[in-house]
Formats: C-alpha cells, sequence, structure tokens
C-alpha cells in the first residue's frame, strides 16, 4: 500500500503503508507530515491543499483502489 498527495491534478509523491502499523494512532499523520515537509516547496507555490489518497496496487488486481484521508 502506498500514501500518495496530489495538489490538484498533479501527483507529487508516495510513501509506503505498513499495512500492520494502519490502526496505531497518530501513523497515517505521522506519513501526512512527512509527505509534506519533504515537499514544502511545492506546498509553498499554490493555494490548494494536497490531498492523499491510499492506494492499494495489489499485483493479483489490476485495478486500482483509492480510498480518501481526512
Amino acid at each position: 500500500m502506498q500514501l500518495v498527495m496530489y495538489l490538484g491534478n498533479d501527483f507529487i509523491a508516495s510513501v509506503g503503508v505498513n499495512v500492520h502499523q494502519i490502526s496505531q494512532p497518530g501513523y497515517m499523520g505521522k506519513l501526512k507530515r512527512r509527505l509534506m515537509a519533504e515537499n514544502s516547496q511545492y506546498l509553498q507555490n499554490t493555494t490548494a491543499e494536497p490531498e492523499f489518497l491510499v492506494v492499494d496496487l495489489n499485483a493479483q488486481n489490476l485495478a486500482v483502489q483509492a480510498q480518501p484521508i481526512d
């Protein structure tokens, strides 16, 4: 699984998600903050809010399943 960050229609970055830690409080927030810190130059030049999706790229299933993260 990957946590991906978009600004508008533009893919900015992604980071791997440990499935076993998703239920741990603060885990997803830590990953979101990491992506925002690593890509702060993009965030400074736009008024758009970043959007985050968790994407499961399962090799058995070619369809991409995306879930928005608030």
